[in-house]
């Protein structure tokens, strides 16, 4: 079987030929069976590709709300169940237990909560989806249970997540994939993971302490980004000159081997000798010596002075981070 436990696209983001895709995909393995369980950004519904497409007689997909059993290969038994909404899915396993006599597996999209899964995949903007505890699968009769949400791979006792193939943002690694799976009679599972891309993520800080114009910021990053392929981000911080006209979007067009290529302004400090300014008798020296004196907190003083000063020059790029 191959399986797949929820997020296998996302209402918002997917086109129609990502459905024409999997509608390929999934019918050139046929008559291998591949069985869904929809998850929190995949959810089953009137709208969902999984309704609306017309799919090759080896592909189920769980559309109930609880657990329900797949019987295509003797001896086994798979429960799944699908997310009907986006949020708010309850414990799939909550007063639930196997019937029949057979292998019983576990497919659906949750968060453990109680083992080492929750401590490994541990992340304050992670919202639980179908909170478990590795205890209830046990409990209800399961043997083993593969389960999708978690980013990282992760192989507990009872449970799987292979993590996500790719990453899916910089934060994330990145090191999941394809788990290939057996059972003997009894239940004891043998697995071998397997990399299904070769796609690089790099997250980089660079410095632009020193560049006295543009052209010396690109030359730099051009340097730092000719060696590497896939996907960047570039986060620049440092003393930037004054005179420098940063354009962003002009440098994240610069990225050579790359398939894509973000840049982003961090921790930046323009290079405006604020001290000698203080001593003009001109508007910009009046201008700081009003902020010098104004009730602010220095971390606030310095980002009202510096965009003062660029809008005395006339620029437009204001924004001080």
């Amino acid at each position: 079987m191959l399986m797949c436990a929820g997020d296998l696209y996302e209402h918002e983001l997917y086109t129609p030929d990502t459905v024409q895709m999997l509608q390929r995909l999934f019918a050139e393995v046929a008559p291998i069976p591949v069985l869904i369980s929809p998850g929190n950004h995949d959810w089953y519904g009137p709208g969902s590709i999984y309704v609306t497409a017309d799919w090759s007689p080896n592909v189920h997909i769980f559309g109930a709300g609880d657990l329900t059993p797949y019987d295509g290969l003797d001896g086994v038994r798979v429960w799944g169940f699908a997310h009907r909404n986006p949020s708010q899915t309850v414990n799939p396993l909550s007063r639930f237990e196997v019937e029949g006599d057979a292998l019983h597996l576990g497919l659906f999209h949750g968060s453990e909560i109680g083992g080492w899964a929750s401590v490994a995949q541990s992340h304050p903007e992670k919202i639980r989806h179908a909170p478990f505890r590795a205890d209830d699968i046990s409990a209800a009769g399961l043997v083993h249970c593969i389960v999708g949400h978690y980013h990282s791979p992760f192989m507990g006792d009872s449970h799987t997540y292979p993590g996500t193939p790719a990453p899916l943002s910089f934060k994330d690694q990145g090191r999941g994939g394809a788990v290939e799976m057996s059972f003997d009679a009894r239940g004891t599972v043998q697995r071998t993971s397997h990399r299904v891309t070769s796609l690089q993520i790099h997250d980089l800080v660079m410095d632009v302490s020193g560049c006295v114009d543009f052209g010396e910021i690109q030359d730099r990053m051009k340097a730092a980004l000719e060696p590497l392929k896939g996907v960047a981000r570039v986060t620049l911080h440092g003393e930037l000159a004054s005179a420098v006209q940063l354009d962003l979007a002009v440098l994240s067009q610069r990225r050579g081997q790359l398939q894509d290529l973000v840049v982003r302004a961090g921790s930046l400090n323009p290079g405006y000798d604020v001290a000698a300014i203080q001593e003009e008798s001109t508007v910009r020296g009046e201008f700081v010596r009003d902020l010098i004196a104004a009730d602010l907190d220095d971390d606030e003083r310095h980002r009202v002075i510096i965009t003062g000063l660029r809008a005395l020059e006339g620029r437009n790029d204001l924004a001080v981070g």
